[in-house]
């Protein structure tokens, strides 16, 4: 039984770690933050093309994947 919960861990952990929490903020505000400024996906690039006040979702969203990790663990 040990062997699937840590199968289900893995997969979960692995899943969390695709979501990315600039893109998500910015196809919300109906645009792509990959198409401005650097290029990167990350959250240097979404303050410096939306603003600071737009960023406090991407963090969210970051530490709530971390969070949830954990408690998966």
């Amino acid at each position: 039984m040990w062997v699937l919960w840590t199968v289900v861990t893995i997969v979960a952990g692995y899943l969390l770690g695709n979501l990315n929490g600039a893109i998500i903020s910015s196809k919300l505000l109906g645009d792509d933050v990959r198409s401005h400024g650097s290029g990167n996906a990350g959250l240097t690039n979404f303050i410096r093309s939306y603003g600071a006040n737009h960023a406090l979702l991407v963090i969210l969203i970051d530490a709530g994947k971390g969070v949830l990790a954990c408690l998966l663990g």
